[in-house]
């Protein structure tokens, strides 16, 4: 073997070895981070068409849960029913760092005794991001709600790209 081709073999592999090591910071760069908060409000509201609550979110401090919940067809689903209902909740994470989720999802009354309870499920494009960074994407998450004679459990839960 010749010194040119050892010489352009070894700078070619010192170029590759340069490259990985430039790239694999980059690709560690991205974080997923999963918050699950939920609240309970003893007093929501309560109308023809829906439901409203909000309160401090069990988990870190500063978490704030907000969720409004509408029939799309105008009432409540009768005993035993499901419908169609537009949902607009705000997830504050900590101070000033919150997202605001409008979807649709299905809003039940229970069979037995009429307990209303909703599942409703989002991606990226229904969600909407304030705070500190600067490329935040949430790639999936759920929302769910129940309210009984005690009062109103809401939960949400997203996984978010940073």
């Amino acid at each position: 073997m010749n010194t040119r081709s050892t010489f352009t073999t070894t700078i070619a592999a010192a170029i590759a070895a340069t490259a990985l090591v430039l790239v694999a910071p980059a690709a560690q760069a991205t974080q997923v981070d999963r918050f699950d908060r939920s609240t309970f409000d003893s007093t929501p509201e309560v109308s023809d068409a829906g439901y409203t609550m909000a309160g401090a979110t069990a988990g870190e401090l500063g978490g704030y849960l907000t969720l409004g919940i509408q029939a799309s067809g105008g009432t409540l689903p009768e005993q035993g029913d499901c419908e169609a209902a537009d949902v607009q909740a705000v997830l504050t994470v900590s101070p000033g760092e919150s997202f605001t989720i409008t979807t649709t999802g299905e809003l039940c009354s229970h069979f037995m005794d009429g307990t209303p309870s909703l599942n409703a499920y989002f991606g990226a494009k229904q969600v909407s991001y304030t705070g500190t960074h600067r490329h935040a994407r949430v790639t999936n998450g759920s929302i769910g709600f129940q309210h009984t004679f005690l009062g109103a459990q809401g939960q949400v839960g997203l996984s978010v790209r940073w």
